[in-house]
């Protein structure tokens, strides 16, 4: 379980540390804003980021969703009762797997995505999160 806890632990770190990049206005991987914007957002509508107090909110929380990972696959203590731990490995694992299946649940119902988003969410984002989701799944059934 360490393994998957740190894998997790890994990738989320990694994803929190790309939205703190945003948050500062870098707009890697992308030339531009608007093209990030396209590239990682998806709404036909937007033309910006998100604000930047928005974007560390969400970072901090991806890094948390880490750090969670940590204490379920035995690696770090947290001084919180263990109902929290597996409340939060649940939620985590729910979140994550509505996220990956969302693409194919909701289709075009919340409106259609602009590219590259669309193909990124098929190929990169939406898989990503169920495995994710998978890892905290693991490490819920082994808490």
């Amino acid at each position: 379980m360490s393994l998957i806890a740190i894998i997790i632990f890994a990738i989320l770190t990694i994803i929190s540390l790309i939205h703190i990049i945003w948050a500062n206005g870098i707009f890697w991987p992308a030339k531009d804003e608007y093209s990030l914007v396209k590239m990682v957002v998806g709404e036909p509508s937007m033309r910006q980021m998100p604000s930047k107090k928005l974007t560390y909110i969400i970072a901090i929380i991806i890094f948390l969703g880490g750090i969670f990972a940590l204490w379920g696959g035995g690696i770090i203590t947290l001084p919180l009762p263990l109902w929290i731990r597996e409340l939060a490995l649940f939620l985590l694992a729910f979140v994550f797997g509505t996220r990956g299946l969302a693409p194919l649940i909701v289709g075009k119902k919340l409106g259609e995505k602009t590219e590259p988003y669309k193909t990124l969410d098929k190929i990169i984002y939406a898989p990503l999160c169920l495995i994710i989701s998978i890892g905290f799944v693991i490490l819920l059934v082994n808490s």
